[in-house]
C-alpha cells in the first residue's frame, strides 16, 4: 500500500496504474487482484486510513489540551492539515466507501465529536447532555466544512480561521446559555398556565378546591424562580 500511495501522490490518481503499482511493489498483478477487487478499492483503503490516522492523532493530542483557546486553535489547525494533506487529497473524489470503511469513518468521527462533548461540558458544566453532544456535533460539522476548502472538490467555500474561531467560541457560549434559555422557556409555560388558570379562577361560579391550590402552587414557583 506503501507503493501505491507514493504513485497516487506523485502521478495523481488517473495516471497510476495497477502495472505500475505492482512494478513497484516488486509483486505479481495476479497478487494485487487476491488482496484487491481493483484500483479504487485499494485507494479507498489508502484514504480510509490515512484520514483515520489523522483524525486519531487529533482525538489523542486534543484530548489532553485543557486551555480552551489553546484546544480551539489546535482543531482549526488540524483540520487545515487534514485536508492540505496530499494523499487524501488526491484520492477523496475517487473513493467508494464500502461497509467496513464506513463504519470505521463511523466510529473514529463519534471519538472526534465526543473530544469536542467533553471540552463542552467543561466550559459549559450545567448543560443538558442533549445540549452539549448537540452543540460539540454542529462545530465538527462547520470544522469539517472549513476542511474542504482545501480540496479540490470545495472552491466555493470559504472561511476566515479568526472568524471560525468567533464561530466557535460563539457556540460554546450558546451551549452554555441553553440551560437559561430552558428556565426561561419553562418560566414562560408557567406564567401561560397561570394566566389560564387566574381567567377560570375570576370568572368560574364553581371553583374546584384542586385548581385553586395549582394555581397558587404555580404562583410560589414562579416567585420563587425570580428570588
Amino acid at each position: 500500500m506503501s507503493a501505491a500511495a507514493e504513485l497516487f501522490v506523485r502521478d495523481g490518481y488517473e495516471k497510476t496504474s495497477v502495472n505500475g503499482i505492482v512494478e513497484k511493489a516488486g509483486c505479481s498483478v495476479g497478487a494485487f487482484y487476491g488482496h484487491f477487487k481493483s484500483k479504487q478499492e485499494l485507494a479507498s483503503l489508502i484514504w480510509a486510513e490515512s484520514t483515520i490516522e489523522i483524525i486519531k492523532e487529533s482525538v489523542e493530542k486534543g484530548s489532553r489540551i485543557k486551555e480552551f483557546d489553546a484546544f480551539i486553535d489546535y482543531l482549526i489547525m488540524r483540520s487545515i492539515s487534514s485536508y492540505s494533506n496530499k494523499l487524501t487529497n488526491v484520492l477523496f473524489k475517487h473513493i467508494s466507501y464500502t461497509a467496513e470503511v464506513r463504519s470505521n469513518m463511523a466510529q473514529w468521527a463519534a471519538r472526534y465529536t465526543g473530544m469536542i462533548r467533553n471540552m463542552l461540558h467543561q466550559y459549559a458544566p450545567e448543560a443538558s447532555e442533549d445540549a452539549v453532544w448537540s452543540y460539540a456535533s454542529i462545530i465538527h460539522a462547520i470544522l469539517n466544512s472549513h476542511a474542504q476548502k482545501f480540496s479540490e472538490q470545495a472552491t466555493y467555500l470559504f472561511f476566515s480561521d479568526d472568524v471560525l474561531k468567533e464561530a466557535i467560541y460563539a457556540l460554546m457560549e450558546a451551549c452554555k446559555n441553553s440551560l437559561q434559555k430552558q428556565l426561561q422557556l419553562s418560566l414562560d409555560k408557567k406564567f401561560n398556565r397561570i394566566i389560564f388558570y387566574y381567567h377560570i379562577f375570576v370568572n368560574s361560579v364553581f371553583l374546584d378546591v384542586r385548581m385553586v391550590f395549582y394555581f397558587f402552587h404555580l404562583c410560589l414557583q414562579v416567585y420563587e424562580s425570580q428570588h
